[in-house]
């Protein structure tokens, strides 16, 4: 079994959050799959750098360690 990290889970809400201020400053109203697409982009890019991360190291699928690894925290800010 596969088990995603915390951070990663809880990124979806404060990436919707960030979406809705984003939104909100521009005066804009996306619709609901604009949305869901951006943060399927986030989530993707989260995992991608998770897993990338956990390759690096050598951890197998561990992608709680690859997110907390600072190879992991370098690609998340890109």
């Amino acid at each position: 079994m596969l088990v995603g990290p915390a951070k990663a889970a809880n990124a979806g809400g404060v990436a919707v959050s960030a979406l809705e201020m984003s939104q909100n400053s521009e005066r804009l109203s996306w619709s609901f799959d604009e949305v869901d697409g951006r943060l399927k982009g986030i989530m993707e890019h989260i995992f991608k750098a998770s897993a990338d991360a956990a390759d690096e190291y050598d951890l197998g699928h561990d992608y709680i360690a690859g997110a907390t690894s600072p190879v992991s925290a370098k690609w998340l800010t890109q």
